[in-house]
């Protein structure tokens, strides 16, 4: 399959502005924990950095989050660049449930005691070049009247909030209420509030997509947003965010930017174009988002001469040459197959503890190594 793009014009980095984070939840039942840590998080464009500091130091231009012994527990959100352009949506009026059939599946099931959930939720629109950015849920509250939520609103509101869970010793505990806070980002100029970015220049490039490539879901369709290596990993340096009609369009602009792009997040006509280069990794559950991972489908790496105990070669048991394979780190075996995935080339894997090995040749033995795992494709699967 052949495609035809345009290269987009890149705006240059500004230095990183800083935030303050979001506190979003306590994590210990009433503070009863005395090593409880206070649950941060950053608007839409900044990302969550943290570090020790020795407790006499304090936490200059940084928020304390937790506390270990002498040390302290500190946190910032940083920008890479200019902070992203918000705008509050316009809200249509509110619905309330008084059951949990309609709540959000994310914040709404499965909840211990004997509490009926109910929820309010309203839509909110963005005007155009604008889209809705990824929501934030905040315990204990019932609105987004916070400093660091300007231009935020909330769009939904429950009683009882499988987000906000919090354990002690007794068991299973949860604050009885939670907002949902979103903003509107600006995305740049469009013909209309859910097309793409506007092309600044006519290069045209012609990238060849290999047939066995495949979306494949991280999470439930729905039901999750895309991350880096954890939860919690969304740096704003791993993807793009467009304004998109449907999924099947958000799909289309990825396969525009491949090999850069790894994969799509797609909710209510926001598309994020991923292009970390190591991939898709895991993804967090979150009502109304879908992501989707692409490239080799990684369902399909069969074991290698029984797979466990065995270390991946060439055409031979002997043959190990550093030239047929790239080193990462990994740390468990699903992280390594979404690094194959989201490889070039990958005819296999190798995974040990800590270490991933993608094989740029086919894998045609193994040896035998305690602690080692090798997968392979068969090569005749994978030839663009």
């Amino acid at each position: 399959m052949k495609i035809s793009i345009l290269l987009l014009a890149v705006p240059a980095l500004a230095e990183s502005a800083i935030r303050a984070p979001v506190q979003t939840d306590h994590g210990c039942f009433r503070n009863s924990d005395p090593a409880c840590r206070t649950a941060f998080a950053c608007t839409t464009g900044f990302s969550l950095h943290c570090q020790l500091f020795h407790y006499s130091e304090g936490c200059d231009g940084w928020w304390r989050r937790g506390a270990y012994g002498e040390a302290l527990d500190c946190c910032q959100c940083r920008s890479p660049g200019s902070p992203p352009i918000l705008v509050t949506p316009t809200l249509q009026s509110a619905e309330c449930w008084e059951n949990s059939e309609k709540c959000p599946t994310s914040t709404s099931q499965g909840l211990p005691g004997q509490q009926v959930p109910s929820c309010c939720g309203r839509k909110g629109d963005c005007p155009q070049g604008f889209v809705l950015a990824e929501p934030l849920t905040v315990c204990g509250r019932r609105d987004c009247d916070l400093s660091e939520l300007q231009s935020y609103t909330w769009t939904e509101v429950t009683n009882a909030s499988r987000s906000c869970w919090t354990r002690d010793q007794r068991g299973w505990y949860y604050k009885p209420e939670a907002v949902t806070c979103q903003t509107c980002v600006y995305v740049g100029d469009t013909t209309t509030a859910s097309s793409t970015f506007t092309a600044t220049s006519t290069t045209t490039l012609t990238v060849t997509v290999p047939a066995a490539a495949v979306w494949e879901p991280v999470g439930a369709p729905g039901e999750s947003a895309c991350r880096g290596r954890n939860v919690n990993d969304n740096l704003g340096v791993y993807y793009t965010v467009h304004g998109s009609k449907s999924i099947e369009e958000c799909k289309d602009l990825c396969l525009q930017h491949y090999p850069r792009c790894k994969g799509i997040e797609y909710s209510n006509n926001r598309c994020e174009i991923w292009t970390r280069p190591q991939g898709i990794y895991v993804s967090k559950p979150l009502s109304g988002f879908t992501c989707l991972r692409f490239g080799w489908d990684t369902k399909k790496l069969f074991p290698v001469d029984g797979g466990s105990g065995r270390a991946c070669r060439g055409a031979s048991p002997t043959d190990n040459s550093e030239a047929y394979y790239s080193v990462s780190r990994a740390t468990v075996l699903k992280d390594c197959k979404a690094q194959c995935s989201a490889a070039a080339i990958c005819f296999g894997i190798e995974f040990s503890l800590g270490r991933c090995e993608i094989w740029r040749r086919p894998v045609e033995a193994a040896a035998q190594r305690p602690g080692f795992t090798c997968l392979a494709f068969w090569s005749e699967s994978i030839l663009p």
